[in-house]
């Protein structure tokens, strides 16, 4: 779908994590340990040993949802609480620390393994949401969709990760709906 080039504030690596269900692709890269590891590697997020779990892979897939439903929020959409304290409660297990690059604090992961990876994301979401980039990652609001963008639009609004998809297909089935409407209305004062 969209790219993550030049995203601010580390929001490339919350989308890539969030993205790695493959709402474009038979795909997910943390159903298991080794999928987990294998994404982390090509994402730089060492080390990373093979002490990742079942459990963990699991903690990985419920930090997703939570950080979809939050990003869907982003967008205009409502979300129950039950994703969002589940992202709390995953993020309330991963270990973060405060360390100094020169005068400036920043959070780093504290952990090993697949809490490394998991604080590197909830770090970078931090980060974000300190530099005001944070509500600017959104969920696609088409709901077969749901992958995650960056909006650089001035005004804050765009709603799909692409016009030329998501966009067309929630505007013309909007005008399908409006049309639908109009001929029962139509057809109603006829009687």
């Amino acid at each position: 779908m969209s790219d993550h080039d030049g995203t601010p504030g580390g929001l490339d690596l919350v989308a890539a994590f969030v993205n790695t269900d493959g709402v474009d692709r038979d795909a997910d890269d943390l159903a298991t340990p080794e999928l987990l590891v294998a994404w982390a590697r090509r994402r730089g997020l060492g080390p990373v040993d093979a002490l990742v779990t079942e459990d963990d892979a699991a903690r990985a897939r419920s930090l997703r949802a939570g950080l979809r439903a939050a990003l869907a929020v982003h967008g205009g959409d409502a979300v129950g609480d039950v994703p969002l304290r589940r992202l709390d409660g995953v993020a309330a297990g991963v270990d973060l620390r405060v360390r100094f690059e020169g005068s400036e604090p920043r959070l780093v992961p504290g952990g090993r393994g697949a809490d490394a990876v998991l604080g590197a994301v909830l770090a970078a979401a931090y980060s974000a949401a300190a530099a005001g980039t944070w509500t600017r990652l959104k969920a696609c609001v088409n709901d077969r969709c749901g992958w995650v963008f960056y909006d650089r639009s001035k005004n804050r609004s765009r709603r799909w990760c692409a016009m030329s998809a998501c966009g067309n297909v929630a505007k013309a089935r909007e005008y399908r709906r409006r049309k639908a409407s109009e001929r029962s209305t139509t057809a109603a004062r006829a009687r």
